[in-house]
């Protein structure tokens, strides 16, 4: 029986091999227990173990259609699962009465350090060893390492936040606990206090196509904030250590090119709940016409100053 140096060093033999499903082959020679590889996204699954023969069903699901089902998401929900991967470090146990297997599951991240896939091992070849969670682990940093290399999860990043923001404006997410670990990604990299900006590019008349260009200019500019594009806006969520936007100080580059290139902008008032963010985004929306409406000369409107007007 190999000890706990020695698998962590087979694991670091695998360093050289970019194969996730010949990754994923080798490492059930060492674990001796099956892993399947899937996204955050929808749980759409990338790799696992092949060779495979057992009677778990979520492993079947998944191998067998591509993903898990929303009775299963909802299951994995009401057994503490999605809370417990929100709040895991790299590795959790998946447990429950309800599970003929036990199973360990880990965050794989991107170079941003955001998480983009998750990595579960089954308990169904074998019980699990003292020294399993640890190796388990190992090979969760190593596969890291693997995607952080990979532009795919740099843009899979991108793509899979403007999706959330989408739903969450759009109000599509009626079920917070089912996305409790999808938001905690999206929470990611930002501070406390919260604004959502939206921009109007009517007046610089560019075509409606070329908002993709700006919407990946500013993120190159301020990759610590999260953008999307929608109902013809670009969207911007802002985070500050202050609870008084400092539009010189907090958007930095961002405010000398609005000027540049005529861009106007409402920003919402401060919020700290992603959940709000219909609201804030509407209270955006509203600074954003009462500027376009008002023709006082300024490219960014703040939802604060527009809602109680000064008295006269």
């Amino acid at each position: 029986m190999s000890t706990l140096s020695e698998k962590i060093e087979m694991i670091e033999k695998l360093r050289d091999d970019h194969d996730f499903q010949h990754l994923l082959n080798e490492s059930f020679e060492i674990l001796k227990n099956p892993i399947m590889m899937y996204d955050t996204t929808d749980y759409n699954l990338i790799a696992y173990t092949e060779g495979i023969v057992t009677d778990d069903r979520f492993w079947n699901e998944i191998t067998t259609n591509g993903n898990f089902c929303i009775e299963s998401q909802e299951f994995f929900k009401k057994e503490g699962f999605i809370d417990d991967m929100a709040n895991a470090r790299v590795i959790t146990f998946m447990l429950s009465d309800k599970l003929k297997y036990e199973r360990i599951s880990g965050k794989l991240f991107n170079k941003n350090n955001v998480h983009v896939v998750n990595l579960t091992i089954v308990a169904c070849n074998k019980s699990f060893e003292p020294d399993d969670p640890a190796v388990f682990e190992a090979l969760c940093n190593l596969f890291s390492q693997k995607i952080s290399a990979s532009r795919f999860y740099q843009d899979y990043e991108n793509t899979y936040q403007e999706l959330l923001i989408t739903k969450l404006i759009d109000g599509s997410i009626v079920d917070r606990e089912l996305y409790t670990a999808h938001i905690a990604i999206l929470y990611g990299g930002l501070k406390t206090n919260l604004y959502v900006a939206v921009l109007d590019f009517t007046q610089c008349n560019p075509e409606y196509d070329k908002l993709t260009y700006f919407r990946d200019l500013f993120r190159g500019m301020q990759p610590a904030f999260k953008y999307a594009v929608y109902s013809n806006y670009i969207i911007i969520i802002i985070s500050s250590d202050n609870i008084m936007l400092n539009i010189k100080k907090d958007l930095n580059k961002l405010n000398g090119i609005l000027k540049r290139k005529n861009i106007y902008a409402g920003i919402s008032s401060c919020f700290e709940n992603i959940f709000e963010l219909p609201t804030y985004y509407s209270d955006a929306v509203k600074a954003l016409n009462f500027g376009l409406t008002s023709h006082s000369g300024q490219q960014i409107y703040l939802y604060d100053k527009i809602k109680a007007p000064p008295l006269t």
